[in-house]
Protein backbone atom coordinates (compact mmCIF):
# COMPACT_ATOMS: atom_id res chain seq x y z
CA UNK A 1 0.00 0.00 0.00
CA UNK A 2 1.12 3.73 -0.43
CA UNK A 3 2.21 5.70 2.11
CA UNK A 4 0.49 8.25 4.04
CA UNK A 5 1.60 11.38 4.63
CA UNK A 6 2.00 11.74 8.82
CA UNK A 7 2.01 14.78 10.85
CA UNK A 8 5.03 16.44 12.53
CA UNK A 9 5.10 17.62 16.11
CA UNK A 10 7.47 20.25 17.44
CA UNK A 11 8.22 21.98 19.74
CA UNK A 12 7.64 25.39 18.68
CA UNK A 13 6.48 27.67 15.40
CA UNK A 14 10.11 28.64 14.82
CA UNK A 15 10.88 24.92 13.72
CA UNK A 16 8.39 24.56 10.97
CA UNK A 17 11.66 26.72 9.55
CA UNK A 18 13.00 23.56 8.66
CA UNK A 19 10.87 22.52 5.54
CA UNK A 20 9.64 26.53 4.64
CA UNK A 21 10.45 29.92 5.60
CA UNK A 22 7.50 31.60 8.33
CA UNK A 23 7.48 34.90 6.14
CA UNK A 24 6.04 32.44 2.98
CA UNK A 25 3.89 30.16 5.41
CA UNK A 26 -0.06 31.90 4.71
CA UNK A 27 -1.53 31.91 8.02
CA UNK A 28 1.48 29.93 10.18
CA UNK A 29 1.10 33.51 12.46
CA UNK A 30 -2.70 33.12 13.41
CA UNK A 31 -2.60 29.45 13.74
CA UNK A 32 0.81 29.79 16.16
CA UNK A 33 -0.86 32.36 18.44
CA UNK A 34 -3.03 29.58 19.22
CA UNK A 35 -0.79 26.69 19.67
CA UNK A 36 -0.28 24.39 21.84
CA UNK A 37 -3.67 23.10 20.95
CA UNK A 38 -4.96 20.69 19.25
CA UNK A 39 -4.60 22.01 15.50
CA UNK A 40 -3.09 20.54 12.89
CA UNK A 41 -2.01 23.43 10.12
CA UNK A 42 -1.23 21.79 6.45
CA UNK A 43 1.93 24.22 4.88
CA UNK A 44 3.77 24.19 1.62
CA UNK A 45 7.02 22.82 1.63
CA UNK A 46 10.24 23.27 -0.42
CA UNK A 47 10.32 19.69 -0.86
CA UNK A 48 8.87 16.44 -0.04
CA UNK A 49 10.47 14.60 2.99
CA UNK A 50 9.76 11.23 4.56
CA UNK A 51 6.64 12.38 6.82
CA UNK A 52 4.83 13.68 3.62
CA UNK A 53 5.09 10.46 1.65
CA UNK A 54 6.15 12.39 -1.52
CA UNK A 55 4.10 15.67 -1.14
CA UNK A 56 4.64 18.64 -0.94
CA UNK A 57 2.79 19.72 1.44
CA UNK A 58 3.21 18.76 5.43
CA UNK A 59 0.74 18.86 8.21
CA UNK A 60 2.12 20.07 11.33
CA UNK A 61 1.07 20.85 14.97
CA UNK A 62 2.80 22.29 18.45
CA UNK A 63 0.97 19.64 20.97
CA UNK A 64 -1.01 20.94 23.98
CA UNK A 65 0.69 18.07 26.46
CA UNK A 66 3.49 20.27 27.92
CA UNK A 67 5.95 16.82 28.71
CA UNK A 68 5.68 16.35 24.73
CA UNK A 69 6.75 19.33 23.81
CA UNK A 70 9.25 19.42 26.57
CA UNK A 71 10.84 16.62 24.91
CA UNK A 72 10.62 17.63 21.43
CA UNK A 73 12.40 20.79 22.84
CA UNK A 74 15.14 18.36 24.39
CA UNK A 75 15.62 16.50 21.07
CA UNK A 76 15.49 19.70 19.33
CA UNK A 77 13.86 16.82 16.54
CA UNK A 78 10.16 17.06 14.17
CA UNK A 79 8.70 13.38 15.17
CA UNK A 80 6.16 12.31 13.35
CA UNK A 81 2.65 11.38 15.33
CA UNK A 82 -0.51 9.94 14.58
CA UNK A 83 -2.67 7.87 16.67
CA UNK A 84 -1.96 4.58 18.25
CA UNK A 85 -4.18 2.32 16.78
CA UNK A 86 -5.27 -0.12 14.11
CA UNK A 87 -6.76 1.39 11.10
CA UNK A 88 -10.48 1.43 11.46
CA UNK A 89 -10.07 0.72 15.65
CA UNK A 90 -10.39 3.08 18.52
CA UNK A 91 -7.35 5.19 19.31
CA UNK A 92 -5.55 3.51 22.31
CA UNK A 93 -4.52 5.55 25.80
CA UNK A 94 -2.95 3.29 27.80
CA UNK A 95 0.95 2.58 27.17
CA UNK A 96 0.25 -0.73 27.72
CA UNK A 97 -1.75 -1.33 25.61
CA UNK A 98 0.41 0.57 22.85
CA UNK A 99 3.23 -1.47 23.59
CA UNK A 100 1.89 -4.81 23.09
CA UNK A 101 0.25 -3.04 19.53
CA UNK A 102 4.70 -2.51 18.84
CA UNK A 103 5.42 -5.39 20.15
CA UNK A 104 6.84 -6.64 16.63
CA UNK A 105 7.68 -3.05 15.66
CA UNK A 106 11.27 -1.47 16.23
CA UNK A 107 8.46 1.34 18.17
CA UNK A 108 9.53 3.19 20.78
CA UNK A 109 6.91 3.85 23.68
CA UNK A 110 7.34 6.65 26.16
CA UNK A 111 5.69 6.03 28.80
CA UNK A 112 4.07 9.20 30.19
CA UNK A 113 0.48 7.62 32.03
CA UNK A 114 -2.82 6.93 30.61
CA UNK A 115 -3.67 9.43 28.32
CA UNK A 116 -7.19 11.08 28.13
CA UNK A 117 -8.13 10.53 24.87
CA UNK A 118 -10.94 12.57 22.91
CA UNK A 119 -11.11 13.63 19.30
CA UNK A 120 -7.99 14.08 17.29
CA UNK A 121 -6.57 17.50 16.63
CA UNK A 122 -8.41 20.10 14.00
CA UNK A 123 -6.83 19.72 10.74
CA UNK A 124 -6.80 23.39 8.35
CA UNK A 125 -5.08 24.58 5.37
CA UNK A 126 -5.15 28.32 4.66
CA UNK A 127 -6.81 29.59 1.63
CA UNK A 128 -5.30 32.93 0.10
CA UNK A 129 -8.12 33.10 -2.07
CA UNK A 130 -10.60 33.68 0.98
CA UNK A 131 -7.95 34.66 3.37
CA UNK A 132 -9.57 32.45 5.71
CA UNK A 133 -8.77 29.07 6.92
CA UNK A 134 -10.41 25.59 5.42
CA UNK A 135 -11.48 22.58 8.04
CA UNK A 136 -9.79 20.00 6.64
CA UNK A 137 -11.32 17.41 9.53
CA UNK A 138 -13.32 18.86 12.65
CA UNK A 139 -11.54 17.87 15.45
CA UNK A 140 -11.39 18.78 19.10
CA UNK A 141 -10.22 22.07 18.50
CA UNK A 142 -13.30 24.58 17.87
CA UNK A 143 -13.46 25.89 14.28
CA UNK A 144 -15.54 28.81 15.34
CA UNK A 145 -12.28 29.67 16.92
CA UNK A 146 -10.67 30.49 14.02
CA UNK A 147 -11.21 34.25 12.19
CA UNK A 148 -11.92 33.92 8.71
CA UNK A 149 -12.81 30.27 8.56
CA UNK A 150 -13.68 29.32 5.17
CA UNK A 151 -15.24 25.82 4.21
Amino acid sequence: SAAEPLPVLVAEPSQIARWTPAAKTPGLCEIAALWPAALTLVVDIAEPIAASAGQRSLAVRVPAHARLRGLLADVDLPVTATSANRSGKPSLCDPDEVAHLLAQTDAVVIDDGPLPGGPPSTLVRYDAATAGFNVLREGAYPPHLLRNTGR
